[in-house]
């Protein structure tokens, strides 16, 4: 594979501000990669993702139309880590082919946005790791706002991911998102300088 300039990886746990980083990485230039927006993309109905989904958790976590019920999915995956596992196996490897796919078409610098960034091994692709991380009750408020979810909830999806000390370690670039917009946008204009002075 041709490699880009620079390959960043973007990780941290759901409620962080991993999306408002990977925006002002977009808007600098880069070709960002949505590994959600793929996981969505390799589940679609005819795909042999979802036909090995359906094989391991049954057609129950269908919708009428043949669809994913991606919420169905996921109250049995948040609440078996086991069940979990076994779909990112599925997932990964299909996620990972469109993602190869996209890096080639890379000029300059590429984003590999992905929560999974470690566990599905992409950060052997990536030049540096940024990380987003925030406190506990900001991730919570955060989840239960942006997926009008309950408390109880938004614990359990929190509580389906490492800890915030798990991403931190394998940083290359750490970035804080406790405060306002502002400031989160600022410390990303810094990392962001760093990185292009390093390439």
């Amino acid at each position: 594979m041709k490699r880009t300039k620079r390959i960043i990886g973007l990780t941290g746990p759901t409620g962080a501000g991993k999306s408002t980083a990977s925006q002002f990485f977009k808007e600098k230039g880069a070709l960002v990669i949505d590994c959600d927006v793929l996981a969505r993309q390799i589940v679609m109905p005819g795909k042999k993702a979802l036909e090995e989904i359906i094989h391991f958790f049954g057609k129950n976590i269908l919708s009428e139309d043949g669809s994913l019920d991606r919420k169905k999915l996921g109250s049995i995956v948040f609440s078996d880590e086991e069940k979990r596992l076994v779909l990112n196996q599925i997932t990964h490897k299909y996620i990972t082919e469109e993602l190869m796919l996209l890096l080639k078409t890379a000029k300059d610098v590429a984003v590999i946005d992905a929560p999974l960034l470690f566990e599905a091994g992409l950060e052997a692709l990536c030049d540096v790791v940024v990380v987003v991380i925030a406190s506990d009750e900001v991730r919570k408020n955060r989840i239960m706002q942006r997926d009008e979810m309950a408390d109880t909830e938004a614990a359990k999806r929190m509580g389906a991911q490492k800890p915030g000390a798990y991403y931190a370690e394998k940083a290359d670039y750490l970035l804080e998102n406790n405060a306002d917009v502002e400031s989160f946008i600022l410390s990303c204009e810094k990392i962001w300088r760093m990185i292009c002075e390093e390439a």
